[in-house]
């Protein structure tokens, strides 16, 4: 616990100190130093850390004997299978894969708040208490993730065809990917409240047949390889994910009252941000009746690192703004001690690689 409360006390301090978000040096030279922290803490761990780290660490050994044949049969995907073949002509000790992956997913992490956010200090907080330990466990999706946060400026630059192509290296990374599809859709739509009866009409009717669609979901060629997951822990019900639907939509009320769409507005557009918290909202209370969902929400819910900011920012009264971010920072602090306390990504007690 002492390692997470160092960075959690490295996310904090330096921002009551300095202004951060006063020029763009100041705001590089926080997020290398949050950053870089972040990474060493990831790429680091050992073999213990992350429900699923042992089993990447166990493929990527795997990989790097086989022949390309047998490899591109196994049940990974062609992305990761080649990161695990390229690395291994380095190496083959798997630790080379945690560093790699680590260091990617904070370099392009780091560089999506750089770009859009309106308080790197805060989003780069969001981010280490509600999705770190999240990243230590779900490594391809987050590989994917890491791709897309590299291209998602691309929509709204109209480079619809360059998005398209970025998907598509996500997806090589990880299958869940293709919901970043939905993209395009949630970029050009607005909800209004008939749309947000119907979305809820639509959410009551799935969750009332929820066996029966995932069956019918599961006969897709893209999906058949998951049909092994039903009746296995993955098709299990996550009481814990009401938690999570309840922080989206929190901030999604919290933006929808602070923000409005301006036609100049830079960096993320204020429609898509809306769209991808309703999203994500929507998709943790699907996990609520199977985990699988959660494989799912990283592609959604990294819009809080965002959404956050950008709705302090447009408080002007700066005394109900020092309150609402108190709030904010108690918030994410709860949730951060309560998520290590019930260990659900196993990421407790933290062990250096060395230390096994």
């Amino acid at each position: 616990m002492a390692v997470y409360i160092t960075l959690l006390c490295g996310a904090i301090l330096p921002s009551f100190f300095t202004r951060i978000n006063e020029n763009e040096r100041r705001k590089k030279t926080y997020l290398v130093f949050i950053f870089s922290l972040i990474a060493l803490v990831s790429a680091l761990r050992s073999i213990n850390i992350g429900v699923d780290t042992r089993q990447f660490c166990n493929a990527y050994l795997e990989i790097g004997y086989l022949n390309w044949d047998r490899a591109l049969a196994l049940r990974y995907e062609p992305g990761f299978i080649l990161l695990c073949k390229l690395l291994n002509l380095i190496s083959a000790d798997f630790q080379l894969l945690l560093i790699v992956s680590s260091g990617f997913v904070a370099f392009s992490t780091a560089r999506f708040i750089l770009k859009n956010s309106d308080d790197i200090a805060i989003s780069s907080f969001v981010f280490f208490c509600m999705f770190f330990a999240q990243s230590m466990n779900l490594m391809r999706q987050y590989l994917a993730l890491g791709v897309l946060l590299f291209g998602i400026n691309l929509i709204k630059e109209k480079k619809y065809f360059k998005f398209l192509l970025v998907s598509l290296a996500a997806m090589m990374f990880h299958y869940s990917a293709i919901i970043c599809l939905i993209y395009f859709f949630l970029y050009k739509i607005k909800i209004k409240k008939g749309m947000l009866l119907a979305l809820s009409g639509v959410m009551v009717v799935i969750l009332l047949n929820f066996r029966q669609i995932m069956f019918l979901i599961y006969q897709f060629e893209l999906f058949n390889k998951y049909s092994g997951y039903i009746g296995g822990r993955f098709d299990t019900a996550d009481s814990t994910r009401w938690v999570k639907m309840a922080i989206a939509l929190l901030i999604l009320i919290f933006f929808l009252i602070n923000t409005k769409e301006k036609e100049d507005e830079k960096g993320i557009k204020h429609n898509f941000i809306v769209n991808l918290l309703l999203a994500w909202a929507m998709i943790e209370t699907l996990a609520t009746n199977s985990y699988i969902f959660t494989r799912i929400a990283p592609y959604l819910d990294f819009i809080a690192i965002i959404a956050i900011p950008k709705a302090l920012s447009s408080i002007k009264e700066k005394k109900i703004k020092t309150v609402f971010i108190i709030i904010i920072y108690a918030v994410m602090i709860a949730y951060f001690v309560v998520s290590r306390m019930i260990n659900i990504s196993r990421v407790m007690p933290y062990n250096f690689y060395w230390e096994v």
